[in-house]
């Protein structure tokens, strides 16, 4: 099976390492999982794996939009003239499909347009949209789905299992300083947590 992603990639960025982890995934299954230059793709990554140029056909295509809308019309509709809807993907990791949500200054949507902009975009392109989610979803017309991973070769630390771990996925723009405030509230208790 080829599947093209098509998103923002840069090296240092989340969806990245996601993609490098299901490059390295679909190699075990036979899959040929690569990054389309239908979106973009930074040097380093040009350089470490094959990218599918926008002649290739995938049997799958996986658009990752994370914020801003990086697709030009042209470009749309190069992706809906090659590949049919039935084989397109939507990953929605910043809520864009979702009604609006803030927190302090962390929102899926700036602007009072932003959802219906969204919502409309996402709906053109794919009947299928996906959202890193647990729980309920808000909006059913989404299904939710853990698009970031972390290998599961990870070492122990010291050689010894944890009772806990603490581990953090996502984006550290805006959440940086909840993961800090929380990890020096527990500094006090330290000591009993088992090292």
């Amino acid at each position: 099976m080829k599947i093209a992603f098509v998103g923002n990639y840069e090296y240092h960025c989340g969806s990245s390492n996601a993609l490098l982890g299901y490059i390295k995934a679909g190699k075990k299954l036979n899959y040929d999982i690569r990054p389309s230059e239908f979106g973009y793709i930074d040097s380093t990554i040009r350089s470490s794996i094959p990218t599918a140029d926008k002649s290739w056909q995938p049997d799958l295509l996986v658009i990752v939009y994370e914020s801003y809308s990086f697709l030009s019309e042209e470009q749309i509709e190069k992706i809906c003239s090659k590949v049919p809807r039935s084989k397109r993907i939507i990953i929605d990791p910043d809520g864009k499909y979702s009604s609006h949500v803030s927190y302090n200054n962390d929102t899926n949507h700036s602007t009072s347009d932003s959802y219906e902009f969204w919502t409309d975009l996402y709906n053109s392109l794919s009947d299928i949209i996906l959202q890193p989610f647990f729980g309920d979803m808000k909006n059913k017309n989404a299904q939710s789905f853990l698009f970031f991973g972390m290998d599961n070769n990870l070492p122990e630390f010291g050689g010894r299992p944890k009772d806990f771990d603490l581990l953090y996925v996502g984006n550290n723009w805006y959440r940086w300083h909840a993961i800090e405030r929380f990890i020096k509230m527990l500094t006090p208790i330290r000591s009993r947590l088992k090292k």
